[in-house]
């Protein structure tokens, strides 16, 4: 019936399942809600902070839940560790009991702090000095302090034990005393003892004596020419009236450049002595083994020592004449002196000297 319900549980004590699981009781006209137990929702776990979601949740929320790493703790020291530089001009020996203290404390002096900067839209009112212009107000200078006008509010109380102030009286017994004046003969006095007893307008009228006369001054003075001088000396010719027909006719007469190239010998000619050379000649002319043939040989320097040229064999038999700077069997000229040459050739120096005759 409608009268008849269930008996609700109490606070304390959990539904069991059996009256949590029935049906609904039946109601009447009036219709009566059945209470339902109030159900708590527990709250949901916190996420677990590792080093693993820690970096999904910083670029996330941007917060960064892990502290800061701790340093590494300090190191204790003592006053063995401890090392003064200084320098010992002398060392002396005292007793290690009466040495003074020593205070290895660091130093811990606050430095004042700092005002905040002045904003650039600040503008101040400065006099002929420089200075803000005060005011009773107080005015702000630019290193952020309120200047005010007028004495402070509250002054220091007179010190008891100040000391009185005291007049100077001037000591006129002092005054009756003058210094000597200065002596006027003091440059002179000064001269005389540094120049030997004589002053310097003494000194100026003093002359040297002259030079005695002997014969050598009467030498010197006698300008008559002796036997063989030259008194007189002839005129030049002058140039004669046909010298212009001189110098064509010379010119004429001269051979000609073209005759000299014609009468040069040719390089593929040989020149043969007109009659047979004698054995002793040939033999003295003619050194055996002085160079070898199938070496590259130096036969001979000329020219002048800032310009100089060397005659060089091949080992071909080819003859090249060369200059510093120009390329001789594969390398390139780097000096040549009166019985050498040097040659650099795959990075090594070459020397070739002149051959032992």
């Amino acid at each position: 019936t409608g009268a008849d319900t269930a008996p609700l549980p109490a606070p304390d004590t959990p539904a069991e399942p059996e009256q949590t699981a029935a049906a609904p009781a039946e109601t009447t006209a009036e219709t009566t809600v059945e209470p339902v137990a109030e159900q708590i929702e527990e709250p949901e776990p916190l996420p677990t902070v590792t080093a693993d979601n820690v970096q999904t949740t910083y670029e996330e929320s941007g917060f960064w839940q892990l502290p800061p790493a701790l340093g590494a703790p300090p190191v204790e020291q003592t006053s063995d560790t401890v090392y003064i530089a200084s320098v010992d001009p002398h060392i002396t020996s005292h007793d290690a009991v009466a040495l003074p203290a020593i205070s290895l404390s660091p130093d811990t002096r606050v430095p004042p702090p700092q005002n905040p900067p002045i904003a650039n839209s600040e503008s101040f009112q400065l006099d002929d000095r420089g200075l803000v212009i005060p005011t009773a107000e107080g005015t702000l200078n630019p290193d952020g302090i309120l200047v005010f006008k007028g004495p402070p509010p509250v002054k220091p109380a007179v010190r008891g034990n100040r000391a009185p102030d005291v007049t100077p009286v001037s000591d006129d017994r002092l005054a009756g005393f003058k210094p000597a004046p200065r002596p006027a003969n003091l440059v002179q006095a000064n001269e005389t003892a540094q120049l030997g007893g004589k002053t310097r307008s003494e000194l100026a009228g003093f002359r040297p004596k002259p030079r005695p006369f002997t014969a050598k001054v009467e030498e010197e003075l006698d300008e008559t020419p002796p036997e063989n001088a030259v008194v007189l000396s002839r005129l030049p010719n002058h140039r004669p009236r046909n010298f212009a027909r001189l110098v064509a006719r010379a010119r004429a007469s001269a051979p000609s450049e073209q005759a000299t190239a014609a009468a040069a010998v040719p390089r593929n000619q040989t020149v043969t002595p007109p009659g047979p050379t004698r054995g002793s000649v040939a033999q003295l002319a003619t050194t055996k083994n002085a160079i070898n043939l199938r070496r590259t040989s130096l036969i001979g320097v000329y020219g002048s020592p800032g310009n100089r040229r060397a005659l060089v064999r091949l080992s071909n038999g080819r003859y090249v004449k060369v200059k510093v700077g120009q390329r001789v069997d594969g390398g390139k000229v780097a000096a040549i002196g009166e019985n050498e040459l040097r040659y650099v050739k795959g990075g090594r120096t070459v020397i070739l000297r002149m051959p032992k005759l």
